[in-house]
């Protein structure tokens, strides 16, 4: 019995020495919002926050990650999202029924109405000044592999766009080149046609020339015989 307790003593005081999770006073608060594509009710949503962050006093202290979790047809778009949604879901204890799901602290929001408001103001505002321990695990990390997957995504649209305008300037080239082999011998054959005609008309104006040189002689001659 007495080992029994010394024990636990002991793992008492290394319990109590063990780093915990702290949460740290006045530092900005992340509020989460999974949603859905076309979701009415998450538009409203985000016009809400949107003049929050205008608010000189709540504008400051938090900071409004939206997450797009399903499409039109509340199919899922992007699996780590929704991975990350269930997860937070089941921390809360709660079953996901729709979109949008709100988190801020230690508190959900199912949907969004009006009478939210004062609410999240309350809770961002507690959040801030008593500080808080992010309940969405591993959000920087998931954050910053989509932001890289995007940035990867955008550079190889742009080689990829680079390599269709240089295949449409060389094809634009090469389609030019035969045309012009083309069009040179047209050119001679209309330079030859042309010579032809020139000599042709030489010919036939020296003809007349000679048949009205005979003409004259044959008449200067019936002159003559007539004196």
């Amino acid at each position: 019995m007495k080992k029994l307790l010394v024990s636990l003593i002991c793992a008492l005081s290394v319990l109590g020495f063990m780093p915990m999770a702290k949460a740290k006073e006045n530092e900005v608060v992340n509020v989460y919002m999974f949603t859905k594509d076309g979701c009415g009710y998450c538009e409203k949503a985000l016009d809400y926050f949107s003049k929050l962050a205008a608010d000189k006093e709540y504008g400051p202290m938090f900071n409004l990650i939206t997450l797009e979790v399903f499409d039109g047809n509340f199919d899922v778009q992007d699996q780590d999202y929704y991975e990350l949604l269930m997860k937070t879901a089941q921390k809360f204890d709660f079953n996901f029924k729709g979109t949008p799901f709100i988190v801020v602290g230690e508190t959900y929001f199912d949907g969004f109405t009006q009478e939210y408001d004062e609410d999240i103001k309350k809770e961002i505002k507690r959040c801030y000044e008593d500080g808080y321990v992010d309940p969405v695990e591993n959000i920087d990390a998931l954050l910053a592999a989509k932001e890289n997957e995007h940035k990867g995504m955008k550079i190889f649209l742009n080689v990829a766009s680079i390599v269709i305008v240089v295949g449409v300037v060389a094809a634009l080239i090469i389609s030019r080149i035969p045309r012009k082999a083309k069009e040179t011998p047209k050119k001679e054959m209309e330079v030859k046609k042309e010579e032809a005609v020139e000599v042709k008309e030489t010919k036939q104006t020296s003809s007349k020339e000679k048949t009205n040189t005979k003409s004259k002689s044959s008449n200067n001659n019936k002159t003559k015989q007539k004196k």
